[in-house]
């Protein structure tokens, strides 16, 4: 546990939190722990396990430094009734701390910023998966997939599209800059919509430029093992 060492390496204790400030024991937390939010459904609210320094002081969950805050005094950022808010020391550190640990975040986030829009087309795709739920005729469906930039997607794509459709068909959330060029950091402002069309598109020529950059890799490799076999002069 992260929170169990970073309190021990500066002297503190770990201390569960829940959403509306209450203190549970050991025994009487919920069976689920969860990282960030709280567990739908269950009889006592979720908690979450945060690292307070030797003074009390919380820690943020992602970067581990003390929350501060100007507008509120230090006494009270040590009470429990206000734990939870004391989660995240910046909203930098809160996007890549839910990014990195739900997988439905990045999109939800998404979704909020850029409604479903594909980015580089313009085609909405979120409106276009809605209008496809509110049609239950599987031929109507059909008929709107044909006519629009999905056609081009493979007939097994379409098939489900009509048969059994969720919005993750429809639209997927890209990384600007590739993984594989460093643009692997949990960060909305590198995140961008693509309908499945564009996506495929992108990852084809993503995919064309690693396998470029591998054959260039073995190139300059096996250069570098020729000339060092090469007969001296």
């Amino acid at each position: 546990m992260p929170q169990k060492k970073t309190a021990e390496s500066v002297g503190g204790k770990v201390r569960s939190i829940t959403k509306h400030g209450k203190h549970f024991s050991a025994d009487q937390q919920t069976t689920q722990t969860v990282k960030s939010g709280e567990r739908i459904g269950s009889k006592k609210p979720a908690h979450i396990q945060q690292a307070v320094d030797g003074d009390g002081n919380p820690l943020c969950l992602d970067c581990q430094k003390p929350y501060t805050n100007p507008l509120i005094n230090a006494a009270i950022l040590k009470k429990q009734e206000v734990a939870w808010d004391t989660r995240f020391c910046s909203t930098e550190c809160r996007d890549h701390y839910l990014i990195t640990s739900h997988r439905s975040y990045g999109r939800d986030e998404m979704l909020r910023i850029e409604q479903g829009v594909c980015q580089k087309c313009g085609l909405n795709a979120q409106d276009f998966f809605n209008r496809i739920m509110i049609s239950t005729d599987v031929k109507k469906r059909a008929s709107l997939i044909k006519e629009s930039t999905y056609n081009k997607l493979s007939k097994a794509q379409k098939q489900k599209m009509c048969s059994k459709p969720n919005a993750g068909m429809f639209w997927q959330v890209d990384h600007i800059k590739a993984v594989y060029e460093g643009g692997g950091q949990s960060d909305i402002d590198n995140l961008r919509t693509l309908c499945t069309t564009c996506h495929q598109s992108v990852t084809a020529e993503q995919n064309k430029d690693r396998s470029k950059q591998k054959l260039k890799a073995k190139a300059a490799a096996y250069g570098e093992i020729s000339a060092y076999f090469a007969p001296k002069s």
